[in-house]
């Protein structure tokens, strides 16, 4: 509309070279050129989704690229973007893990920031906040923040055609989730406000289409909430410590295993100490009576 174009980068770029070369073949192919490109639309600001807007700056198409506010501070500097993850959390919690735990999160960094989709700063522009609107032909998309996955995940929803562009928030699979990025408190409450949804098509990030958005979203609630009761059936006999709990836990399929657990089960803690579920002390754990 308006002579303006828009392109969805939103996917994993392990091959930044192969697959924005590919992606310029395509929209030539369409007769959309990548130097018609108006602005870049992104729903969070981890590497495998926001590092192509940057790529492409580097090869001279240098067009706006809109982010929530919340997601700004990761896209310009790496620090900021690897202290979202919270993966110091791991050594703090397991102590005796230390030196083992450091090793595996240096490598793990390395892999993720440099080897699988290379960071490349971003001045974005903050403009995606609850309730902004962006115009696609003949599309209406609305903004939503949906904290958990990563500080300032949105997610964008076309009513009319009960469209949803779900980033990373919904798919196969239960999503990364850090305290510092929302925690389970905050990815809970994103999945209640889908579940308000008239939806008809979800489009995620990873993995295909889906037509039974309804379905992915009621079990993705599930999962989160069966690992919570994991924790509390194994505090129902009596108290646990921190690592007895996170053996338990982490055995959860949902797990991708190049993340280290800890983050995420300290979201669940969080929340569940919130609700007066459990207490803690000195690292052992127990049900509220």
């Amino acid at each position: 509309m308006g002579g303006r174009r828009h392109l969805d980068l939103d996917r994993p770029r392990r091959r930044r070279r192969r697959e924005l070369a590919r992606t310029r073949a395509e929209l030539d192919r369409l007769g959309l050129p990548l130097e018609r490109l108006g602005r870049i639309l992104v729903t969070h600001p981890h590497v495998d989704h926001l590092s192509a807007a940057g790529a492409l700056a580097l090869q001279g198409v240098r067009v706006p690229v809109l982010c929530h506010p919340d997601a700004a501070a990761c896209a310009r500097d790496l620090d900021t973007l690897v202290a979202s993850f919270d993966f110091h959390l791991a050594l703090a919690r397991l102590p005796a893990e230390r030196e083992r735990s450091a090793a595996v999160l240096e490598r793990m960094r390395a892999f993720i920031f440099a080897g699988h989709a290379p960071f490349v700063a971003t001045e974005p522009e903050p403009l995606l906040v609850e309730g902004a609107t962006v115009a696609t032909g003949p599309f209406t998309w609305t903004c939503i923040h949906t904290p958990g996955h990563a500080p300032g995940h949105v997610v964008f929803h076309e009513a009319r055609h009960g469209m949803l562009i779900g980033g990373d928030l919904i798919g196969t699979s239960v999503a990364w989730h850090s305290p510092s990025s929302g925690g389970a408190h905050g990815y809970l409450a994103s999945v209640e406000r889908l579940r308000a949804l008239d939806l008809a098509l979800l489009l995620p990030s990873h993995g295909p289409p889906s037509d039974e958005p309804r379905a992915l979203v009621e079990r993705m609630r599930k999962r989160l909430l069966d690992r919570e009761q994991r924790i509390l059936d194994a505090l129902a006999s009596g108290t646990s410590r921190y690592a007895d709990l996170y053996d338990l836990v982490n055995g959860d399929p949902d797990h991708v295993r190049l993340f280290p657990f800890a983050p995420m089960l300290e979201g669940h803690l969080a929340r569940l100490a919130s609700l007066g579920e459990i207490h803690e002390s000195e690292n052992v754990f127990e049900r509220a009576r």
